[in-house]
């Protein structure tokens, strides 16, 4: 476990409060998160702060009317909001709870320092519609601020993090575009916060959670990350990640030196690391598509009583990794596309064992594997009756339309391209029974013709 030292630093004149990490030699490799590839050889330690006071001046809102205008809404007088009317090239500061802050698409501009919008132990606050660039924090936020949204903004070229949460709680982060930033989303002892939709690329971090629980990450995308997409750490625990995307970083997701965590639904696809645990414990992976790694699928160096069942394993380098202090954790039931048959009994599993680690000897020892793996991706979801789609019914002067008369009767075209399976890889097939002359009262096919007896 990483040592914390409570410090008082003098930077730049200011007076910092904060906490000085001693950083573990993989730590260490995450905050080395310059995007340009212009990395610093060793870092010491990383300053993660709580109280500084911004080296750049702010805007004050809601009093400073030079830059935006108040709407006061006579129907909600506690819950006003401030539109921006301008570009500003200084950060902003909220003053007051209660109130929204709409960007109106405008732009607020750093000069490579300092915070783009600050809130201090404020609640129910909005901020949405606007662009945040070339601070060092984009928006930060500290101090229980709780009961924040920010919504569809977009925020970038941040060189610390894009956002930042540092002891909030109940904090909405739903819809934003968060990109080349150092990091792009950092949850800092944070709770109950919930993520949503969010496009993080193209950081040197995605969303990452430092001594973080309860939270909810949920449908985001993230993308294109020199470091880990998606991280916990440092403890962070009964945090649940549901249909999230993480592809093409370095590693899909990491949990390191956390427990209790619940990863399902998600895809982890073209990263090296498809899904990483590293001194991680009691944490249930299940149903997420693990794809297309090109070091290993999944990664586990050492980590313990872990629930990893129901997964698809499809196409990685090495499907799975795990090492000698590894060997308890639950495998059974997963899909690996490398192992998928014979299945003589037809129960829908393989018949024999995927062997995940063994030892060499003569018979060999196998420590770890997956007692029953499926034949087919996704083999734990019942299989659902597609949707039948017959399009409208055709009746009176529709049934003859873009028709000619036969000898026998009328030729009617049918269309069920509307059709559909909800089980992905499942092959439709049609079946069209009814008054037809040819076929014996059946027709068969996607679109056939049929000559209705009459």
């Amino acid at each position: 476990m990483n040592d914390v030292d409570e410090k008082t630093e003098i930077v730049n004149s200011q007076v910092i409060k904060g906490i000085l990490w001693r950083k573990k030699t993989e730590r260490q490799e995450e905050l080395i998160m310059n995007k340009k590839h212009c990395y610093v050889a060793v870092i010491l330690f990383s300053l993660l702060v709580a109280g500084i006071q911004p080296v750049n001046a702010l805007h004050k809102i809601p009093s400073d009317t030079t830059i935006g205008t108040w709407d006061n809404n006579p129907e909600s007088p506690t819950y006003r909001t401030f539109t921006l009317t301008t570009d500003v090239s200084q950060g902003l500061e909220i003053m007051e709870s209660n109130l929204i802050l709409d960007g109106g698409t405008h732009t607020v501009t750093g000069p490579g320092s300092g915070w783009g919008v600050f809130l201090d132990a404020k609640t129910e606050v909005t901020i949405r519609k606007l662009t945040v660039q070339n601070f060092s924090l984009g928006i930060y936020m500290q101090e229980n601020c709780s009961e924040i949204t920010l919504e569809d903004n977009t925020v970038l070229n941040n060189n610390t993090a894009g956002i930042k949460l540092w002891k909030c709680n109940y904090i909405y982060i739903t819809d934003n575009d968060v990109s080349n930033n150092s990091w792009g989303i950092h949850l800092w002892i944070s709770s109950n916060n919930e993520l949503t939709d969010n496009d993080v690329s193209d950081n040197a971090g995605g969303i990452w959670l430092d001594g973080s629980n309860d939270n909810t990450l949920t449908s985001n995308t993230v993308t294109d990350h020199d470091a880990s997409g998606i991280y916990l750490s440092v403890q962070s625990s009964n945090n649940t990640l549901t249909d999230n995307t993480s592809s093409s970083n370095r590693d899909g997701i990491n949990l390191n030196g956390v427990s209790n965590n619940t990863i399902t639904g998600n895809t982890a696809s073209n990263n090296q690391y498809g899904i990483k645990l590293v001194d991680s414990s009691d944490n249930t992976l299940t149903n997420n598509t693990v794809s297309d790694n090109t070091l290993y699928g999944i990664w586990l160096d050492p980590s313990i009583d872990n629930q990893i069942n129901n997964n698809n394993f499809i196409g990685n380098t090495t499907q799975a990794y795990v090492d000698d202090d590894s060997i308890d954790n639950n495998f059974d039931g997963n899909f690996w596309n490398d192992w998928t048959g014979p299945d003589d009994d037809g129960d829908g599993f393989v018949d024999s064992a995927y062997i995940i680690l063994q030892v060499e000897e003569d018979p060999p020892v196998v420590l770890v594997k997956d007692g029953t793996p499926y034949t087919v991706e996704n083999g734990w979801i019942p299989n659902q009756l597609p949707d039948a789609d017959a399009g409208p019914d055709q009746t009176g002067d529709q049934a003859v339309e873009c028709v000619c008369q036969g000898e026998f009767g009328t030729l009617v075209n049918l269309d069920g391209s509307g059709s559909s399976d909800p089980d992905p890889g499942d092959t439709l097939t049609y079946t069209w029974t009814g008054p037809f002359l040819e076929g014996g009262g059946a027709a068969h096919g996607e679109t056939p013709t049929v000559t209705l007896d009459g």
